[in-house]
């Protein structure tokens, strides 16, 4: 088995999915999502990323910009789009949702922008002065009053979404220079976690510390660092760490090591 961390997904899975989903508005009204209604829309065929907001409206993103699917029609919000159909970047690699349901979209290209539901546009985060900030591949809403987000040569940002600030010790730490992360980002109190070419990165925001923990394989010839390509916190002591090699590990947050994965995890089917 490869585990690898692909961004770009096929179209026909997508129409699939799509096609077998109902998005539920807050009012009750269900949206019935056919594939005939969106294959012909989109701008691009090669989707990234797909997010449902708060209204159960269906958020798609493309080399080509970002689309708002809602049962019905499509919107496209580019950069060259006009009044509140603008967005600062149209490769769209990561859509989230945030903590209320809105929709916040990772651009190359164009750093990152959170949509506000109320004048139905976007808005960067942070100005496009950032250089280093607007390549970003992952974002993570935290819930605790953070953005985190991965970048292509600046390792790991975060954003302050209560003083508008960014991570000011992070973007200048000596060892956030030299990393290039490679997972999605997950969130356990006090800590984040990010894999990337080096091993596992914590990132402990209330001390302002960042630890690279890495992972080498036991009698290897090559001691080189294995790279972490996705991760997914398994229970509060545990995080599970998948390979470009195609192999799985359990880290043992507590003691700070890393073993075989050789199941022993609990996994609930035929639930969402």
């Amino acid at each position: 088995m490869n585990i690898k961390n692909f961004y770009s997904i096929p179209l026909i899975i997508v129409i699939f999915f799509i096609s077998h989903l109902d998005a539920q508005p807050k009012d009750g009204k269900q949206l019935q999502l056919r594939n005939s209604s969106i294959t012909s829309l989109l701008a691009q065929t090669t989707i990234y990323s797909i997010g449902r907001d708060s209204n159960g409206f269906l958020w798609v993103g493309t080399p080509a910009g970002l689309h708002k699917y809602d049962g019905i029609r499509i919107t496209t919000f580019t950069p060259s789009s006009l009044d509140n159909k603008w967005l600062p970047g149209s490769d769209i690699q990561h859509i989230e949702v945030g903590e209320r349901g809105e929709i916040i979209v990772a651009m190359h290209g164009g750093g990152i922008a959170k949509f506000n539901p109320d004048s139905e546009s976007f808005s960067s985060l942070f100005s496009d002065t950032l250089a280093e900030y607007q390549n970003i591949t992952r974002i993570k809403d935290a819930r605790d009053g953070y953005i985190w987000f991965n970048t292509v040569n600046s390792g790991v940002g975060g954003y302050n979404t209560r003083t508008g600030e960014i991570a000011g010790w992070l973007k200048s730490h000596p060892q956030n220079l030299q990393i290039s992360p490679r997972s999605n980002i997950a969130h356990t109190p006090g800590n984040i976690w990010v894999g990337g070419d080096l091993g596992l990165y914590n990132i402990q925001p209330a001390a302002e510390s960042l630890e690279v923990i890495s992972l080498t394989i036991r009698g290897s010839l090559d001691a080189a660092p294995v790279a972490i390509t996705a991760i997914e916190i398994s229970d509060k002591e545990t995080i599970l760490a998948g390979t470009e090699e195609g192999d799985m590990y359990k880290f043992d947050i507590a003691k700070r090591k890393f073993k075989a994965f050789r199941g022993g995890c609990r996994i609930e089917l035929g639930r969402i």
